[in-house]
This record gives C-alpha cells, structure tokens and sequence, in this order.
C-alpha cells in the first residue's frame, strides 16, 4: 500500500483476516 489506510478501510481489513500491512505514508483521518 501506498498510504497508510482509513478507518474504515482498516476496519475492514481487519474483518478480511489481514493481520500485517505495510504502508509508506501516513493518511490524515478526521475520524
């Protein structure tokens, strides 16, 4: 991944099953 991702994007990463990302920048979530 480029950017590191949004709550909701994580959220949903993390029902997948996905337990390791690797992202270079940081993404400014107002959430």
């Amino acid at each position: 991944m480029n950017n590191q991702p949004c709550s909701l994007c994580a959220k949903l990463i993390i029902n997948m099953g996905i337990s390791h990302i690797i992202y270079e920048g940081d993404y400014h979530d107002e959430l």
